[in-house]
């Protein structure tokens, strides 16, 4: 119900948005919320971690076997003047007659034809290693769904990485614009005074070198827009040639709590939950490779039909039965198996414990990279102020005579760099916030 709700979902946004740009729009703006249901519902990733799930369930389906009865019918034909195989199938057709103990007949029959319809039911009756083995396809089914949520959270950790890096993108180009126009600014007040000779035809051209860096780094941010628009796209699903344009913003921290318990990690956690489920399905793998050497029980019957007519009933006959079968010793393919069974479950219970310490890691990492980014937005934010104060100071000399060109370029760039790492800081936040959520095993 949840997927059919995310598709309706899907729909009506994408419809939405066609109505608002028309049929030959090139622009979707989307939050990062739309966003996301529409990478639950088309990302390429979740397809195929969901079509994983439903092989598994294939393979559980299949494991029934070795419990639900087998119905085969058939039809055979024959054809022979074997006088062994003449008397049996006289027989089975219930036309054997005083003729037939002629001994010229007896030895040398007439070819017969003879038509057998076979309805043959087979039921196991006690297999233990397909009740091990019936256990584990159980069991893996529900690691494969654990593993598919856990890629779905990768994907949605890899959008929201994507969608805040396109508003960076976004944001870093509007910088760059602001500083263009100061550039601009600030190369018309050069040429000024310039031409009253107050300052040498140098100071004048750098002015003009800053600007045109400027417009050359404001190309290539505007370049950078597309390339993150598609990268978004591709994680997203999104096949057509629109551009996406994120609706919401680079969030500053506002109480953001660092402090986890790694006691949860197992339960929050879906990797961990799926390598816990596929150590005990290797487990019941072992246990059905040591029970190959239980014997075996099986019933069955059939109804059999003899007829010189295909699917006649001239004659018919029964026979029902119990099979004991015990394998005793099949060279050396048992010890084999259940020597690497065992190793396989080995080699699952450690990675179940690599992967607890490696959660634990991601954790620590992600934790540390949002307090990091935290601090590094007031230091940000401070330079971006103290720098616009500079600016303000030298552009009021500059226009007294009191100040070289170079100095009014110097205090523009670092101010455009403030504002630049104050954006960063910013987007470094929203990442590691998202990344503490994922190595958290939170749903985002």
């Amino acid at each position: 119900m949840r997927s059919l709700r995310n598709i309706a979902l899907v729909s009506i946004v994408l419809f939405v948005h066609s109505l608002n740009y028309g049929q030959t729009a090139k622009v979707l703006n989307l939050s990062l919320q739309e966003a996301r249901d529409i990478a639950k519902a088309r990302s390429y990733q979740i397809q195929i971690a969901n079509s994983a799930v439903k092989q598994a369930r294939g393979r559980n389906l299949e494991s029934w076997s070795a419990f639900l009865p087998s119905v085969s019918l058939s039809e055979n034909y024959i054809k022979s003047n074997n006088p062994v195989t003449v008397f049996s199938l006289k027989l089975k057709q219930g036309i054997f007659t005083q003729q037939d103990f002629d001994l010229a007949a007896l030895n040398t029959p007439d070819a017969l034809d003879n038509f057998t319809t076979t309805f043959q039911v087979q039921q196991p009756l006690f297999n233990l290693d397909a009740v091990y083995g019936k256990s584990a396809a159980g069991l893996a089914v529900k690691a494969t769904k654990e593993s598919a949520k856990r890629a779905q959270e990768a994907v949605l950790l890899h959008l929201s990485k994507s969608y805040y890096r396109l508003i960076l993108a976004r944001e870093n180009l509007r910088a760059v614009n602001e500083a263009v126009e100061s550039a601009r600014s600030h190369r018309d007040n050069a040429k000024a005074v310039f031409d009253e000779g107050l300052i040498n035809q140098a100071d004048y051209l750098a002015a003009e070198v800053r600007l045109a860096e400027l417009e050359e780094k404001r190309i290539t941010a505007d370049h950078h827009i597309a390339n993150v628009s598609d990268a978004l796209k591709f994680v997203m699903g999104l096949e057509d040639e629109t551009l996406i344009v994120p609706t919401d913003s680079l969030a500053l921290p506002q109480g953001v709590r660092t402090e986890v318990s790694f006691s949860n990690l197992r339960s929050s956690r879906s990797d961990l939950r799926a390598i816990a489920l596929q150590t005990k399905a290797a487990n019941r793998n072992l246990w059905m490779k040591r029970s190959s050497w239980v014997p075996r029980l099986n019933a069955f019957g059939a109804m059999e039909w003899n007829a010189s007519e295909a699917f006649s009933k001239d004659a018919s006959n029964w026979a029902v039965g119990f099979q004991l079968q015990w394998n005793l010793f099949e060279g050396l393919g048992k010890f084999g198996r259940a020597q690497e069974a065992t190793a396989q479950k080995e080699e699952a219970q450690v990675r179940y414990r690599q992967a607890e310490e490696q959660a634990k890691l991601e954790v620590r990492k992600a934790q540390r990279a949002v307090q990091s980014a935290e601090a590094r937005i007031k230091v940000a934010q401070s330079a971006v102020e103290q720098a616009q104060e500079s600016l303000r100071i030298v552009e009021e000399r500059f226009s007294q005579g009191l100040e070289k060109t170079s100095d009014l370029l110097d205090k523009e760039v670092s101010l455009t760099n403030a504002r630049l790492r104050y954006l960063q800081a910013k987007h470094d936040f929203n990442v590691a916030k998202s990344e503490l959520s994922f190595a958290l095993g939170m749903s985002q």
